[in-house]
C-alpha cells in the first residue's frame, strides 16, 4: 500500500512537471484548476467508505465544507477556462 502511494505522489509529480512544461502561460491558471480537481478526486477515493460515514455521523460540517470547496474550485476553474 505504501509502495502504491509513493508510485502515485512520483506520477502526481511527473504529471505536473508536463503540465507545467507543456502549457501555454496564459493557460496554466486553468490547468492548474484541473490538476487541483485531479487531487481532489484522488483524495476522495482513498476514502474507504466505513470511514467516511462514521466521519459523516460525527462531523456532517467537514463533509459539507468539503462538497463546498470541490464546488468552489470546480466553478473557479470554468471560469478560467472561459477566458
Amino acid at each position: 500500500m505504501a509502495r502504491q502511494s509513493g508510485d502515485r505522489t512520483q506520477l502526481r509529480q511527473q504529471f505536473l512537471q508536463k503540465l507545467l512544461s507543456q502549457t501555454n502561460p496564459k493557460d496554466l491558471p486553468s490547468k492548474t484548476a484541473a490538476a487541483v480537481a485531479v487531487q481532489y478526486m484522488d483524495a476522495l477515493l482513498d476514502l474507504d467508505e466505513a470511514s467516511l460515514a462514521e466521519n459523516l455521523e460525527v462531523d456532517p460540517g467537514s463533509y459539507i465544507s468539503l462538497l463546498n470547496t470541490v464546488s468552489k474550485t470546480s466553478h473557479h476553474g470554468l471560469n478560467l477556462a472561459r477566458r
